[in-house]
């Protein structure tokens, strides 16, 4: 029969002859009595030690089992300690214009290299990622979503303004600060996330309205420009502020980028015989309307912008580029003084060549950047609320104080090309 034991269910020989470790209770099943039990009673101990057996057994396989399905206790150990900070920047680093996005990138990697060399950034080291733009709004969209999502950055910088545009929703959302050093006036006024360390297209057109009314007294002015987002907020500030000082915009014209002949727009304005022509873009297309209008006799002044004053722009315009205005920073490589100094003397030795304007912007840009990291930590809404604070910030570019629109303002001046050579104007 088989009995209930202490240890499970034993067979036995009868109610008397139970197994050892019985307690003789509860019979489970009854079995023939008689010649039956006299032959279990002779195998009772062979049969109960298979069973022991069998029970160890059983029990050390289900502790296996037990041991392998429940999670195992480990000894927490404390994070690795952050070695690095990452932050990314977005410029145009392919195409027609890729060149604007190499000269941005010295002036951040000498920024980079400054920091690093005195023992990074409260001690991890800064690192910054590039991502190129293309110059397409699309393209920067994707690097910036690569930039958050994959690189966890927390800080980008960016550049040109209809990419930098289509980054301001995306900053806004992911609550990552944006410095987006393009010349749109509108970007910084868009989200709070937004800052800029950069000329703003209405900034350079009212200075050079200005002078163009004061000094040039000029009456009657035309506009050539690009047209897109920077180019018509630019085209729209000079005609404000050109007829708020007395004057008169007589005529007009767009191009698209891309753009390499100017001769249908230029004899438009010729025909209706202006004092000065303002003209923006950036690359080889200023160039190009400068050696343009030369050809066909136009005898207005030439007024432009910052992006005028490049090495290759004075390449495509060759000697037509005399006589020409534009608009710049007090940052001056061949008379540098402050910061100014050793920042042009650092870039000289390691690219061998002399500094763009561009260039030290996006130094000074890193800098503010790393002070605030410096001050508030690696946090984005740290860092925002100490770049939205600072009232003096010397950088190479000259004292650096942020707007409440967040936009971080130097003086701007005008210079010219007298003997092809770029000399002070005011």
């Amino acid at each position: 029969m088989w009995a209930k034991c202490g240890a499970g269910l034993s067979k036995c020989g009868g109610e008397e002859n139970c197994c050892d470790g019985c307690d003789g209770g509860e019979q489970v099943v009854k079995g023939k009595q008689g010649s039956q039990s006299e032959t279990l009673k002779g195998g009772s101990k062979m049969h109960t030690k298979h069973w022991e057996n069998w029970t160890v057994g059983a029990v050390v396989l289900i502790m296996v089992i037990m041991l392998a399905g429940c999670p195992q206790k480990r000894t927490s150990q404390p994070p690795m300690p952050e070695t690095e900070i990452k932050i990314g920047a977005i410029f145009p680093m392919t195409g027609a214009i890729a060149r604007f996005g190499e000269y941005k990138k010295r002036g951040v990697e000498l920024a980079v290299a400054d920091i690093n060399a005195k023992g990074g950034i409260n001690g991890r080291k800064l690192v910054v990622i590039y991502e190129d733009s293309q110059n397409d709004p699309k393209v920067g969209v994707s690097a910036f979503q690569k930039l958050v999502r994959v690189d966890k950055v927390k800080i980008i910088i960016s550049a040109m303004s209809q990419v930098s545009m289509a980054l301001v929703p995306l900053a806004d959302q992911h609550k990552v600060v944006l410095f987006a050093n393009v010349g749109h006036p509108e970007i910084t006024k868009k989200s709070q996330w937004v800052f800029r360390n950069f000329p703003t297209s209405d900034r350079e057109a009212d200075t050079m309205a200005k002078f163009a009314i004061d000094k040039l007294k000029a009456k009657r002015a035309a506009i050539l420009y690009l047209n897109d987002e920077w180019g018509v907020a630019g085209r729209d500030a000079f005609k404000r502020s050109f007829e708020a000082r007395g004057g008169k915009v007589v005529i007009m014209e767009g191009y698209a980028r891309g753009t390499v002949d100017f001769r249908t727009q230029l004899t438009k304005i010729k025909g209706m015989n202006p004092d000065a022509i303002y003209f923006t873009g950036y690359g080889n297309a200023l160039g190009l309307i400068c050696k343009q209008r030369k050809e066909l006799g136009l005898k207005a002044v030439m007024l432009t912008t910052t992006g005028f004053n490049d090495a290759e722009t004075f390449r495509a315009a060759g000697d037509a580029r005399e006589g020409v205005y534009f608009t710049s920073l007090p940052f001056n490589p061949q008379k540098p003084n402050g910061k100014a100094k050793s920042y042009v003397e650092k870039f000289k030795k390691k690219y061998g060549i002399d500094p763009e304007f561009d260039g030290a912007l996006h130094y000074d840009t890193v800098m503010l950047i790393a002070a605030a990291i410096r001050a508030r930590g690696y946090d984005a809404e740290g860092v925002r609320q100490w770049l939205s604070q600072v009232n003096r910030f010397e950088g190479v570019c000259g004292n650096l104080m942020v707007s409440p629109t967040r936009d971080f303002y130097t003086p701007l001046v005008v210079r010219m090309i007298r003997g092809l050579k770029v000399v002070n104007a005011n």
